[in-house]
């Protein structure tokens, strides 16, 4: 018989179905089968779960703003696996108090629980915004510590009560709430989500290797015991009544689907942590992850992917989910935005200036002054697909609105201009610096898309380089041209260049201490990589060899 490893876990309170995956992980076999001893122990008020894995507790389920709080106080503890998705928090306040929306809720008294939800009700009291006549105030409420919820809930001072969705609620019904009377605000529905029970455990011990081959098998275990309870619920709470014979069956067949629920699987990965789900609760409860402040520094750290990489049911990317959110975020922020209308804008001018070459009419002007600004991204979402359907061109119209814009001014100007000069010299030294930030920026943007659609590692360089080149490819083909990058013009190999350096200083982000920082660095850094190889290669006229030399040398020797 194979000895097993002994495990313990910590919840955050006594046994109820809002625990019931790791019971029926317990009693199936699931834990054992993992080569796993789990002693499950039970929290209750009194309880401070993270407390323990300082000493003999290996995991523990918590909220996740007990431990930020837990992190600012030293105590680093890390979020391996995320169970509920959704908040179950809501208040629930008298009607007859006058209390109908959320600005009625200024000035009142709320009753709520100390800790970590208490928390989050003072934060999400403290963003809400009271708008009279014209004017924005913040609201502010009194709010007092609640230990019976129905004792709350009777008492005549206080205006709101603060309950949980699978818990409170249900023993207000109970006790005979009548929801006519009642105004009721859920957190979730007002964008104001908090992340409720996920796994926790000592930084520290996932540097073990031991420990953390343990922490993958626990993980895994867990899991298939929360998927087995959500597929059959009555099953999972029956055996939760086995163990403990004072649960009333009804209440917690009752929890048990309002956890399922929660948890969310047809949105959200089973037990998976959402990065933007984090963001969420960090801006909400007014942390600053980008100060030096001790709450920046109790933010960064606080989760990881690394057991969930190593699951068997995980798709593996060679990036990590933090990576792919941040690196979307950056991306999209305005500063990218401009550089990428300033790209548009600079193909564009020359596409226009290659249809004035050639003397084509209006719209002859409009195609060939489209197809380098926006053929390139279109083509390429073309192929991508999926969230990249339909193409960007017909999600934001201003960058047909810089095309037409650049054909109407190219037109005035070709026709009303005394000098005869072009509108812009494509070859001046101001035409090849907005040229090539075009070039960077598009670069930078095409490997995106193919780093967010996890394609494999060689479409990031290739996509880059048709973000950049296909446009211009097409418009040459176009107006009767061989393609300029088929003669030994050095182009899409620089796009390649920069989509396989963002590729490589992407991937060793995901080990750096300060992943958003990296990763601005590494956009950064290849963004001024494409800019000063296009610069060099134009100033020193390098090109690419080209094919046939040889025998070119020996005919002309004949």
């Amino acid at each position: 018989m194979v000895d097993l490893q002994d495990v313990t876990l910590q919840l955050r309170w006594t046994p109820q179905a809002q625990f019931m995956g790791y019971y029926v992980a317990d009693t199936l076999g699931f834990y054992e089968k993992e080569g796993l001893n789990v002693t499950i122990i039970p929290g209750g008020p009194n309880t401070t779960p993270l407390e323990g894995l300082e000493n003999e507790v290996d995991f523990s389920v918590e909220w996740l703003g007990a431990a930020l709080e837990a992190r600012q106080e030293g105590r680093h503890v890390v979020n391996i696996a995320q169970i509920l998705q959704r908040s179950s928090l809501m208040l629930i306040c008298h009607k007859e108090h006058g209390i109908s929306t959320v600005n009625d809720l200024h000035d009142r008294t709320i009753s709520t629980w100390e800790g970590s939800s208490a928390l989050g009700f003072q934060r999400w009291i403290d963003g809400l915004q009271l708008h009279k006549l014209g004017e924005r105030n913040y609201l502010s409420a009194t709010l007092i510590a609640q230990t019976d919820v129905v004792a709350s809930w009777q008492d005549p001072d206080i205006d709101c009560v603060s309950a949980t969705s699978y818990n409170e609620y249900w023993s207000l019904l109970d006790a005979g709430l009548q929801l006519k009377k009642a105004t009721i605000f859920r957190l979730n529905e007002l964008n104001s989500s908090l992340l409720e029970d996920g796994l926790y455990v000592a930084q520290n011990r996932l540097e073990d290797p031991d420990f953390l081959n343990k922490a993958v098998r626990f993980t895994r275990a867990s899991l298939a015991g929360w998927a087995y309870a959500m597929d059959s619920p009555a099953e999972a709470v029956e055996i939760l009544v086995q163990r403990f014979p004072d649960l009333d069956r009804s209440t917690q067949l009752r929890m048990a689907k309002e956890i399922s629920r929660l948890i969310d699987p047809e949105n959200f990965p089973l037990g998976q942590l959402a990065v933007e789900g984090f963001e969420e609760q960090v801006a909400f409860i007014g942390y600053d992850t980008t100060a030096s402040a001790d709450n920046a520094l109790a933010v960064r750290g606080a989760w990881t992917h690394a057991i969930w990489r190593k699951l068997d049911n995980y798709e593996h990317s060679p990036l990590s989910d933090e990576v792919l959110y941040r690196l979307e975020r950056i991306l999209d922020s305005s500063i990218f935005y401009i550089l990428d209308l300033l790209g548009t804008l600079a193909f564009g001018l020359a596409g226009f200036a290659r249809a004035s070459e050639r003397r084509y009419d209006i719209w002859g002007a409009l195609i060939l002054t489209s197809l380098p600004a926006v053929g390139g991204g279109t083509l390429r979402d073309l192929l991508v697909g999926g969230d990249r359907h339909p193409p960007f061109v017909f999600s934001d119209p201003t960058y047909i609105y810089i095309v037409m814009g650049i054909v109407v001014v190219g037109t005035l100007w070709d026709r009303y201009n005394p000098t005869g000069k072009p509108m812009i010299d494509t070859n001046s030294p101001f035409f090849l610096a907005i040229d090539t930030v075009g070039l960077a920026a598009f670069c930078l943007i095409g490997a995106k898309v193919a780093i967010l659609a996890q394609l494999d590692w060689y479409w990031i360089p290739m996509l880059a380089a048709t973000t950049c080149a296909g446009g211009g490819v097409m418009m040459d083909i176009i107006s009767g041209s061989e393609p300029r990058t088929f003669r030994g013009v050095f182009y899409e190999e620089i796009a390649i260049l920069g989509g396989l350096v963002l590729l490589a200083l992407l991937y060793a982000a995901q080990f750096a201490s300060n992943v958003a920082l990296f990763i601005q660095a590494a956009l950064i850094q290849t963004f001024m990589l494409v800019y000063v190889v296009r610069i060099v290669v134009v100033q020193k006229g390098l090109s690419a060899p080209r094919l046939g030399a040889r025998l070119l040398q020996k005919h002309s020797n004949e």
